[in-house]
């Protein structure tokens, strides 16, 4: 998202706010492993940092039961992993952003809304500048301002819906909680349908049988309709989650 987080290389860089503290993260990568730094300002919520960094990489995957349920499904990269957000409001957010618009349009009014509503951060990358807006940050913007991003109304109204839940709810990003009843709480809010709580869900509180059946994405690739590829799932829970991820990798 231009302004939040870039990937160079094979590094991730983003500016980041861990606890309140502001600050820049990157995460290097090799074959092996990840490579951790940060700015001087988050060294003190490295644990934390660090909590969050396993979650966006799903490096807590024992890949074994995995791989034997998905079989072939998973053959041609047996390594990929679910990826993830540096922070559950996040996810959020950018999947609604994301309902029924491309990729590059997500990015745009993600990029928007942070400049518009998150804080600056100083990072060593002049074109990454803010950080994503909190909760209680967007609790506070009017639904006639984020309509100025270039908004529809309905999305306004449910970006700002999800703002003041996620400030009355905590326990919304919690993704210690059990994930069907996170599952029907995301469903009770206004503008979250079962394509955006499921990956939502998937992608930003790491819920591994989460499957977005009628993702555009994960029908064409089966070639099949959202009724059929419900059931075409069947077949890999728990891990429906991992299928998904391995259908859009096909799409290149």
């Amino acid at each position: 998202m231009p302004g939040v987080d870039a990937v160079r290389g094979d590094s991730y860089l983003r500016a980041a706010v861990v606890e309140g503290a502001r600050g820049w993260v990157e995460v290097g990568a090799d074959h092996q492993s990840l490579s951790v730094q940060c700015s001087p300002s988050l060294s003190e919520h490295a644990p934390e940092l660090i909590r969050r960094v396993v979650r966006m990489f799903d490096l807590e995957l024992a890949p074994a039961a995995m791989l034997e349920c998905l079989g072939e499904l998973a053959a041609e990269r047996p390594g990929l992993r679910l990826p993830g957000y540096f922070e559950p409001f996040e996810a959020a957010l950018r999947t609604i952003l994301g309902q029924h618009v491309s990729e590059a349009a997500a990015r745009t009014f993600g990029a928007r809304l942070a400049q518009a509503h998150g804080q600056p951060v100083s990072t060593p990358w002049p074109e990454l500048a803010f950080d994503f807006p909190t909760p209680q940050q967007l609790s506070r913007v009017g639904v006639e301002s984020l309509r100025l991003l270039g908004l529809t109304g309905g999305r306004c109204r449910a970006l700002q819906a999800v703002a003041l839940a996620c400030c009355e709810r905590p326990e919304l990003l919690d993704p210690a909680r059990e994930p069907q009843a996170l599952l029907s709480d995301w469903l009770a809010l206004p503008g979250v349908g079962p394509w955006t709580a499921h990956t939502l869900l998937m992608r930003g509180l790491g819920w591994r049988d989460g499957f977005p059946h009628g993702d555009l994405g994960v029908c064409k690739a089966l070639g099949v309709s959202a009724r059929e590829a419900l059931r075409w799932g069947e077949r890999f829970r728990p891990w429906r989650g991992y299928a998904t991820a391995h259908l859009w990798r096909r799409l290149g």
